[in-house]
Formats: structure tokens, sequence, C-alpha cells
């Protein structure tokens, strides 16, 4: 369990331009800057533990996590309140080829400044594998979010006045979808 108080912790603020930056409600702006909040609660309950048996492995990690302006008692914005992740694989071919899986699960930031569109709870899934094909040589290949789900992992302010989302579609800065990626590494020379 901990308890933070922090100065100046920095999120996303919906101000007013014509009134030298004035701070107001997301709801009646649509200037948006990254601002410190003069002080900044985060408290919650960290949690991981991991089990390895040589041959094959498997993990589960996860925190619960509160955050506030201490001022006005409103939830921050870039809080991810719940998260739990299970990691699990297996080496074969002499440990030399290694195959794991990873699910998350985040749970939605629905605690924050009036006028915000909140963060999406979403579920993904990665897939990764290394092997180390020679002591020099390893490749590494990856998938991330193999199930291409859209999600929204930050709470972002609104920028309609009107009742209408439109432009918050543009802004909304979901995740990646389905990722690729793959790796070569060599060593050349001595040890």
């Amino acid at each position: 369990m901990f308890r933070n108080d922090i100065d100046d912790y920095i999120d996303l603020v919906a101000f007013d331009a014509g009134s030298a930056g004035a701070a107001v409600p997301a709801s009646f702006s649509q200037f948006f800057q990254y601002q410190n909040i003069a002080h900044a609660r985060i408290e919650g309950f960290e949690a991981e533990t991991m089990y390895d048996a040589g041959l094959w492995y498997v993990g589960v990690a996860g925190h619960l996590i509160r955050g506030k302006n201490v001022a006005t008692n409103i939830g921050l914005a870039t809080i991810t309140p719940r998260k739990i992740t299970t990691t699990g694989g297996v080496r074969l071919l002499d440990r030399r080829l290694i195959l794991a899986a990873q699910w998350s699960s985040f749970g939605a930031n629905n605690d924050m400044p009036a006028g915000y569109l909140p963060s999406t709870g979403y579920e993904l899934v990665n897939l990764y594998l290394t092997w180390h094909a020679t002591k020099d040589i390893t490749f590494t290949a990856s998938i991330d979010n193999l199930l291409n789900q859209y999600y929204r992992p930050y709470a972002i302010p609104g920028s309609s006045t009107d009742g209408t989302t439109q432009n918050d579609v543009l802004w909304s800065s979901p995740g990646p979808g389905r990722v690729y990626k793959a790796g070569l590494k060599i060593h050349f020379g001595g040890a």
C-alpha cells in the first residue's frame, strides 16, 4: 500500500485563452495544456508474484490506484485506476526458444473533472518470441494488441459545449491497434 502527496503534479487541464490562461471548467474551453496541480494525492495498492520453474514461468501483477487534486477533491485525468497483468511462457530447445503470452486488463478512469471524455476499460493480449539461434545471434518478434482492441488509455478534456462529441474523436488519443515487431541482434567481436 502507498500514499503519495505530490507537489506540482502535471495533468491535462482546460484553460481560457481569452482570460490570460485562467483555468475554467473543461466543458467551456477548447484550449488545453499540461499544467502543474499544486497538490495531488495518489494512493493505492500494488502487488506482484512470479513463479519460474525453469522450463516454464507464470506471473501476475496488478494495482488499484486513486488520484485526486487535493484542493478540489476531483480525480486526476492521467491515473489508471485498475491494472492486472498475467504473463506466462515456456522455454524450448534447450531454453534457446522462449514463447510467452501476456494478458492485461485495465479499468476505466471515471473520476475526473467535468467535461472530460473518460478513458475506457480494456483488455490487451500480447505474444512474444525470443530465439537465441547462436550465442551471438538473437531473433525477437512480438504482436501487441493481438485482438486489435480499440481503447483510450487516458481521459481527455471534452472539446464541445453543445453536447456533441464530434471533435472529441479527433482528440481521443486511442491506443495503438495490432502492432507487429521483430528484431535481430548480432554480436560481432570478442566476449
